[in-house]
């Protein structure tokens, strides 16, 4: 990206469904927090981050790209080395609507799907997102996928990108049979054919999943959605305390759900999921997910949520273990996408007070899981009245260890109402800042974020 930028400007969007965001000026100052600003341990001097362009050797530059977090209908500008995306929508007329086209704002999560960059909420189509030569943020509009030789509907808001294959995994869920169907796009972007999922008995919030290297694992927690709820004064989703939750286990290039198999897992409620791998030769299935306690506040406060590692006997098909990693209430967990399919050993997690504030970051080692039920190794937090985004982990350029890179996240001070962009030092035990950029404005809360490298920015 260039250093000498245009001042911010408006963009317009071709469609009335979702706001654009401003321009945005890539030449800002790093500085380090005052005292009225967030808390932030800082190294002295601050050691720059690396570039997230491709490079052969490491580097001791800045990340350079994009950090996005669909978020609430104000435009917030950002940085040479950050871009707040702003996905909102008014909201949809309900009595024109076409429920199979989707209502969603696209303001959940972001994705590189086929090399495009989508905007994503689990009632609509995915938006695509262009980024300008100068940096402006646009919305191009809603993207129907080639392929599949079905009608493209609504999708999840957390696909599942293999790094080795290019191929990204998706599902999306509806209120009507099929409850679940699972599908996928080659490295092209190009999706194929639908797998319902007839074995999924009922409507239930189905936000995130997993994948490994050959399967495909689906939560059904007891948030469940259903219409009748209106007749009876209630809404539409709700807790349904006498279900059992199950976890569903496919194989990712099933053509059809014959080898589907589900457990039951009683008071296990995903709602976000972290990472899963096989071992043993595949005959063993772990997942690193959060598990939602107080299911009936699940989607109002999410103040009482653990983080677990989850063993499947693939063999025996029954889930075999289950162990806390964290005393803490932890979500929004992150790792090295290098890992995302595979056994990983570190997760960063935002620690949560109430939804969707998050006081501070934890680094848990997974390799004391079994030991121990507390895995963290570093945290930080970031001060009174300072709240960060979902964390995004960016590898340093020619890193070979895990957790060789960096931690970057928004942190808003709502005493001040300033946001500052923050880069930490991922192997810190106090997740050190090493660069701080001060935002022209505030950058209000967001839902799930992406860091776009710039070398992947220019071939959009």
């Amino acid at each position: 990206m260039s250093k000498s930028a245009p001042s911010p400007r408006a963009s317009t969007a071709p469609t009335s469904k979702t706001a654009p965001t401003l321009s945005l000026p890539l030449s800002l100052p790093t500085t380090t927090p005052t005292a009225t600003e967030c808390s932030t341990p800082s190294k002295s001097p601050a050691a720059p981050p690396p570039s997230a362009a491709a490079s052969s050797k490491p580097s001791n530059t800045k990340p350079s790209g994009t950090l996005a977090t669909p978020s609430s209908p104000t435009p917030s500008p950002s940085s040479s080395v950050a871009s707040e995306l702003q996905c909102c929508s008014r909201p949809p007329d309900l009595c024109r609507s076409n429920f199979a086209d989707g209502i969603g704002p696209a303001n959940t999560g972001l994705a590189l799907v086929g090399g495009r960059l989508v905007a994503l909420a689990e009632t609509d189509l995915p938006y695509k997102i262009k980024i300008t030569p100068d940096g402006d943020i646009e919305t191009v509009g809603r993207h129907q996928f080639g392929g599949g030789g079905e009608r493209f509907l609504t999708m999840t808001a957390h696909p599942k990108t293999d790094p080795e294959t290019g191929e990204t995994f998706a599902f999306r869920y509806f209120v009507t049979a099929p409850f679940l169907t699972f599908f996928r796009f080659d490295s092209g972007g190009i999706k194929h054919a639908d797998v319902d999922i007839f074995s999924m008995n009922s409507a239930s919030l189905v936000h995130d999943f997993a994948i490994t290297k050959n399967f495909a694992v689906f939560p059904d927690p007891q948030i469940v959605i259903d219409p009748l709820r209106i007749l009876i004064g209630k809404p539409i989703m709700g807790a349904e305390l006498g279900k059992t939750p199950r976890l569903g286990v496919i194989p990712r290039y099933a053509v059809d759900e014959k080898e589907m198999y589900w457990m039951e897992a009683p008071g296990l409620n995903i709602v976000h999921t972290v990472n899963a791998w096989e071992e043993d030769g595949g005959d063993k299935i772990v997942v690193v997910a959060s598990n939602v306690l107080c299911v009936d506040r699940a989607l109002s406060d999410l103040d009482q949520i653990n983080l677990e590692k989850i063993v499947i006997d693939a063999a025996e098909k029954k889930i075999v273990g289950r162990y806390r990693v964290s005393r803490r209430n932890l979500d929004f967990g992150a790792i090295n996408a290098r890992y995302t399919g595979k056994k990983n050993r570190y997760v960063y997690a935002a620690v949560l007070e109430s939804m969707p504030k998050m006081v501070g970051l934890v680094k848990l080692d997974l390799s004391l899981s079994d030991s121990s039920e507390d895995c963290a190794v570093a945290s930080r937090m970031y001060g009174p009245g300072c709240y960060g985004s979902e964390p995004v982990f960016v590898a340093r350029e020619g890193a070979e260890e895990e957790d060789d890179g960096y931690l970057v996240a928004y942190v808003n001070n709502e005493k001040t109402e300033e946001s500052h962009f923050e880069v930490m030092d991922a192997k810190s035990p106090t997740l050190e800042t090493v660069a701080a950029v001060k935002l022209p404005r505030r950058v209000p809360q967001g839902f799930h974020s992406i860091f776009v490298k710039q070398s992947d920015l220019l071939k959009m």
